[in-house]
């Protein structure tokens, strides 16, 4: 059975507050893509967050108020007391304060929780290597293992198939030859993301071994050096070219992905 079928909605809450480790953050995407419907549940509880984060944000920090500092109540409460009987009831009502207080504590402290959640290992890679990286490291896993669908329009149909990325991500990208390095084009595919769609090729050498080359349009032109991260088995190569940039991924060695990053970003100079 697969790793994705034992997911449950307990997992999918823990993704949305940033709970999940790495492994199963990935895990979970993977499955958010192959189930819209649950992926759409999700985006409601992440909304929500949002929601309680833009009306109680100004508050996590405040003290909690004098008025309800259970042992105020009692000092208080203490010096109008005029028998035994009304010292007990008064101790009664400090208590039940103290429990209100505690509750609204809590509760100032819960809407910190979903600001300030501790950052999980899928969280400081983000944070690290931005948004991009894990998008392509996701989409990677997905689609590397397909055998009948791997992507949506064949490398046959080059031509086409850089015309509508094109054309969809309104930037003009190529598809680099990988050719020399044993590797041919099988095609690619329009993935979606968090802000707008990314562009997928795929390239297979001989002996199955898949690479994806991930692309994605600049909200403003930047440009960055060669970056590189990892996950597991999965290396990536990274970098910003003014108006687009490049995610590089395969499940090979950081000493045989790199000359096929320079090489790809070499041709994309050109």
């Amino acid at each position: 059975m697969h790793k994705t079928d034992k997911i449950n909605d307990a997992d999918l809450h823990a993704y949305v507050d940033g709970e999940l480790d790495e492994q199963r953050t990935l895990e979970v995407e993977i499955y958010l893509r192959e189930h819209p419907e649950k992926a759409r549940d999700v985006a409601v509880w992440q909304q929500q967050n949002e929601t309680l984060q833009a009306l109680y944000n100004t508050i996590i920090d405040e003290p909690v108020p004098s008025r309800l500092d259970p042992h105020q109540i009692a000092a208080n409460n203490g010096k109008s007391t005029k028998s035994k009987n009304q010292w007990f009831g008064w101790q009664s009502m400090a208590a039940m304060f103290a429990l209100f207080t505690i509750g609204v504590t809590s509760g100032w402290l819960g809407h910190g929780a979903i600001t300030k959640t501790p950052h999980s290992p899928a969280q400081q890679l983000l944070a690290a290597h931005r948004p991009m990286v894990r998008h392509a490291l996701v989409a990677h896993t997905t689609y590397a293992v397909e055998v009948l669908h791997p992507v949506d329009v064949s490398g046959e149909n080059e031509q086409h198939l850089v015309s509508w990325l094109s054309k969809r991500l309104e930037v003009s990208i190529k598809a680099p030859k990988l050719t020399k390095q044993g590797f041919t084009l099988v095609g690619g595919r329009l993935l979606p993301r968090d802000e707008g769609i990314a562009a997928q090729f795929m390239y297979e050498d001989a002996h199955g071994s898949r690479i994806t080359l991930y692309v994605i349009r600049n909200q403003k032109p930047e440009t960055s050096s060669f970056r590189f991260a990892s996950y597991k088995k999965m290396n990536a190569f990274y970098w910003l070219d003014h108006k687009i940039s490049y995610v590089l991924v395969g499940n090979v060695t950081k000493q045989e992905l790199s000359p096929l990053a320079h090489n790809i970003y070499s041709q994309l100079e050109n």
